[in-house]
């Protein structure tokens, strides 16, 4: 009979040595829920091999192989494992000329039934029988050396039903050691990572949308391929607290579109006078510009309903803007890299109808810099919507086009304000209270870099200028994408600034109209998250006091959240009592700026945003949303 043993109070929290897995095996606290030793085949009995596999024990080793290296097999642990669990186990390989294992987990039929329910199909080793067959499950390959591919250098992750690669890692096993290795498998929710010795091969979340839910429960199996020889001991599995799942209490990630390359940004305007707020975005590696249609409250947790309005290359930036004052919405992409121009996007017809949408390009606007970023205003308060736009790298400026509102973009004039490094925020208020439109921006680059605002110079001379530059601060800093409000209720409006120099929010307080009235309170950002990239500000748990969202950018780091949110209520405690909330899970984030919304019209605040990574197995997750449920 097997031992395995339930112990309700055996607790376990365990590492490894060597400094690029420093950590990485620390887990959460759990109980020890199964454990067989494999030293004799007595343990085996309820053991179930599949194929023409073949156990010898000795030595307190189990042996796996194959009679006369015939077929391929899997051998399947008895026990139900939970959602959320920690595996490890030792091996040595006995025969290095060839050989593939793999590890099959939260294996359960398609209908949530045991994978030996008399109605699932059997299975002997062939592997269409389990990677397109009537089981879920999903499967690493942690050694790889076959004849027809010696020694292949990376391991797989795979979903199945369907056999759908989800993630590409590490070298696995050295192809020819004879030296013993442990092995680890950590599943806690969505979150998959698997290790050898003090190496980790796989690191993945599963976003439960692209290739189906995620995965929880189900059998643990061990496949060789038939060359395979391999001998095991110390089999362990201890269920994990459910991390994951505490961890995003109160949020849902739902996809609104994945089908691309580089989503870049999200701009909301009513597009179809619905009464709900629609999308554009650009995707930048796709070289595309792609607006999505509210599709009402009973479809939102859905991928939404998208109209690819042209062709855009290394777009940056797409934004709404009433063109020709006709009441129906024109959208403005900005592009940058090689293409340095700004297109404007026109509904001939209907606006769901992609066929029906034109593309100009502003003859004024081409070549003249890499554009990163619009906001429509009437800045010359004449013909309505004018443009504000500014770049980045050489010839970088802001200014804004003058429309003339007969349509025709060829008659766009363009203005200079301003030399701008790398454009982040283009915000527009009042702030010498004057009774006209001040441009505030965040520039991360260059000379005049920091948050600055630019003095509108008032209606006769905003044609010639000059805009007074006034900066309000951090100067010394690589400032992001920023956010305005009164946030100590003295009437004057004050800034939200994350910077990447010291990976810091900077709030900037203005304590009065002087050019020095300005006070400056840093909050640190925990190593928990990422590079600091955008922040906004909404009352999220609904208890009256501004919450802060912070996005960020895990440089390919899977154990950072690149999402998370702070309680107004804490802003001005000491650090250590201050608790950043994820919202995301913990994977490789590229986040952009951060947008506050409620998606699902139920009265509280969700969460747009772009995650710009892309290429092959990138896991970019495009153009998402987070469902506020911390109330619930």
């Amino acid at each position: 009979m097997h031992r395995a043993i339930y112990l309700c109070c055996l607790f376990v929290l365990f590492g490894v040595r060597g400094s690029d897995a420093q950590g990485e095996l620390d887990l959460p606290k759990g109980k020890l829920i199964y454990q067989n030793d494999f030293s004799t085949c007595e343990d085996l009995t309820d053991w179930k091999m599949e194929g023409p596999g073949q156990i010898a024990c000795a030595d307190n080793w189990m042996h796996i192989s194959a009679p006369n290296e015939e077929e391929h097999h899997v051998f399947w642990c008895p026990e139900e494992f939970p959602s959320d669990f920690a595996a490890q186990w030792q091996l040595q390989n006995m025969e290095t000329d060839a050989g593939l294992l793999i590890i099959f987990f939260a294996a359960k039929g398609r209908n949530g039934e045991s994978i030996f329910h008399p109605s699932i199909a059997p299975r002997d080793g062939v592997f269409n029988k389990y990677t397109k067959s009537d089981i879920d499950c999903y499967h690493i390959s942690y050694y790889a050396h076959t004849p027809n591919y010696q020694n292949r250098p990376y391991a797989h992750l795979r979903k199945n039903a369907g056999f759908h690669k989800v993630s590409v890692g590490d070298a696995p096993l050295p192809a020819r050691s004879t030296k013993v290795h442990t092995a680890t498998l950590i599943k806690q929710g969505a979150h998959i990572r698997m290790f050898v010795d003090n190496r980790k091969l796989i690191d993945w979340t599963d976003d439960g949308q692209r290739y189906g839910p995620v995965l929880g429960a189900g059998k643990i199996g061990f496949r060789q391929m038939r060359w395979s020889h391999f001998r095991y001991r110390d089999f362990k599995v201890w269920q994990l607290d459910s991390t994951s799942a505490r961890e995003q209490l109160g949020w849902r990630q739902h996809t609104i579109d994945a089908d691309g390359q580089g989503a870049d940004g999200i701009k909301l305007y009513d597009a179809n006078g619905d009464g709900r707020s629609d999308i554009v975005t650009g995707w930048e590696e796709s070289g595309q510009t792609k607006m999505y249609l509210h599709p009402g409250s009973d479809h939102v947790r859905t991928p939404w309903p998208s109209y690819t309005l042209g062709t855009t290359p290394s777009v940056e930036d797409a934004v709404w803007m009433d063109v020709d004052g006709d009441g129906v919405p024109e959208v403005i992409s900005c592009t940058e890299g090689k293409d340095k121009s700004i297109y404007v996007h026109q509904a001939t017809g209907e606006i769901h109808d992609t066929v029906q949408w034109v593309q100009s390009v502003v003859p004024g606007a081409s070549k003249r810099m890499m554009w990163m970023y619009a906001q429509p205003m009437d800045v010359d308060g004449t013909r309505g919507m004018d443009l504000v736009v500014a770049g980045k790298g050489e010839h970088g400026a802001l200014g804004w086009f003058a429309n003339p509102g007969d349509g025709n973009v060829a008659n766009w004039t363009w203005h200079h304000i301003s030399n701008v490094g790398w454009i982040m925020s283009i915000l527009f208020h009042d702030m010498d209270k004057d009774g006209d439109q001040d441009i505030v921006i965040t520039d991360r680059k260059g000379a005049l870099r920091g948050c600055r605002w630019l003095e509108n110079p008032g209606q006769e001379m905003v044609s010639r200028g000059p805009w007074t530059n006034h900066f309000i601060g951090l100067t010394d800093v690589e400032v992001m994408f920023t956010e305005m409000t009164d946030l100590d209720g003295n009437g004057l409006v004050d800034f939200v600034v994350p910077e990447r120099t010291e990976n810091t929010l900077r709030i900037l307080y203005q304590r009065n109209s002087s050019e020095s009235g300005w006070d400056e309170h840093t909050l640190n950002l925990p190593p928990s998250t990422g590079a600091a990239k955008a922040v906004a500000l909404g009352d999220l748990d609904g208890d009256g006091i501004l919450d802060l969202v912070i996005s960020t950018n895990t440089n390919g780091d899977h154990n950072k959240y690149g999402l998370t949110w702070l309680n107004g209520k804490e802003i001005h405690l000491d650090e250590t009592a201050q608790t950043f909330h994820p919202i995301s899970a913990r994977h490789d984030a590229k986040f952009d700026d951060v947008i506050l919304s409620d998606v699902d019209q139920d009265g509280d605040i969700d969460i747009l945003i772009c995650e710009e990574n892309f290429g092959e197995n990138s896991k970019g997750l495009g153009v998402i949303w987070y469902e506020n449920r911390i109330r619930e």
